[in-house]
């Protein structure tokens, strides 16, 4: 391995892994991920994506399915472990994400980029309402850590993706439109 202590190795070795169908291998390099950066908005995606992904499609998964199983059953509570959150081998992806969504609601800390991680992946996993998902990304406006023109733009993309359905969405996404003018005066964001 090439930069083994980088980040960005572990969860390119990930993504390789899991397209190509290596579940241990993509198993591995997300606790090696996890190691280097714990509270990534990218490890947080790829857990999900992972949990998601277990088993889904038995018709492409062999004998290892059953050796990733046991493997993933006993390290769970490390790679579902959040923060300060108590894990048990009964936690759920549903779990796991609700835990997740608890500890970053008010943590200025929580970068913009796991935020709507987080909110995406509430929605996918049918935790709260959109409107809880929707609180996750704007709680503090913008008085949060990893405030990027891209990572608002993102944030104002998911926020019109979740569509008219909930009353206070467009709301939310005319003001998050007008804290990133706001915020980035000179940019040209392409409203």
């Amino acid at each position: 391995k090439n930069a083994p202590t980088r980040f960005s190795t572990w969860i390119s070795q990930y993504d390789v892994s899991i397209r190509r169908g290596k579940f241990m291998m993509a198993l591995q390099a997300l606790f090696k991920a996890k190691a280097l950066d714990p509270k990534s908005s990218e490890l947080f995606v790829r857990i999900v994506e992972l949990k998601q992904k277990q088993f889904s499609s038995s018709g492409s998964l062999t004998s290892s399915a059953s050796v990733l199983q046991e493997v993933f059953e006993s390290e769970r509570c490390k790679l579902l472990h959040w923060d300060n959150n108590s894990v048990d081998n009964n936690t759920t992806l549903s779990d796991f994400v609700s835990n997740v969504a608890s500890s970053i609601r008010n943590d200025k800390n929580a970068n913009l980029a796991l935020r709507i991680a987080v909110a995406k992946a509430m929605v996918s996993c049918g935790i709260g309402t959109k409107a809880d998902a929707i609180s996750i990304i704007t709680v503090d406006k913008l008085q949060i850590c990893g405030v990027t023109l891209e990572a608002c733009k993102d944030a104002l993309s998911y926020l019109k993706e979740l569509g008219g359905d909930v009353d206070n969405t467009m709301e939310a996404s005319q003001e998050w439109e007008d804290l990133i003018a706001q915020y980035f005066p000179m940019a040209n964001w392409d409203k």
